[in-house]
């Protein structure tokens, strides 16, 4: 971010959000997004809604400051999931949110998990890809 205000830091991000919107296979690979500087961003931008919502609630500069803050939030959960999100894990059904794989229930709603049809396969596959990964490692280690 160095050299830049925060509009236009703002600015950028909802820009790369948009292109994520336009172009669903676009991924966020590690390194595009430093996960520290977007959380205070989020929270910069959040008092910015709240404080614009409190003096003019109906105004122009506090909808696109709202816009801002949420295209933030959606950014910083697509790249928490192109970087380290897993196959198994899912969306709430009735609030959106974002769940691990080990959730049985939503974290933001309590609404339980959808059922997925094969999904005990999935697992068992997904666990031996990661054994498979694992023992490949260790392989590596010993003639090493």
């Amino acid at each position: 971010m160095g050299g830049k205000t925060l509009p236009e830091v703002i600015e950028q991000f909802v820009t790369m959000w948009n292109e994520c919107e336009a172009d669903p296979e676009r991924k966020i690979v590690e390194g595009e997004i430093d996960g520290r500087k977007m959380i205070k961003l989020k929270r910069i931008a959040k008092r910015l809604a709240t404080k614009c919502k409190k003096k003019e609630p109906e105004s122009e500069e506090s909808k696109t400051a709202q816009k801002n803050y949420d295209c933030l939030c959606l950014l910083h959960q697509k790249a928490f999931r192109d970087v380290k999100g897993s196959e198994l894990d899912w969306d709430c059904v009735k609030c959106m949110a974002y769940n691990w794989a080990q959730r049985e229930k939503c974290f933001k709603c309590a609404a339980d998990r959808p059922a997925m049809p094969g999904e005990e396969l999935r697992v068992l596959e997904l666990v031996w890809k990661q054994k498979k990964q694992k023992l490949k490692l260790v392989r590596r280690l010993i003639m090493y």
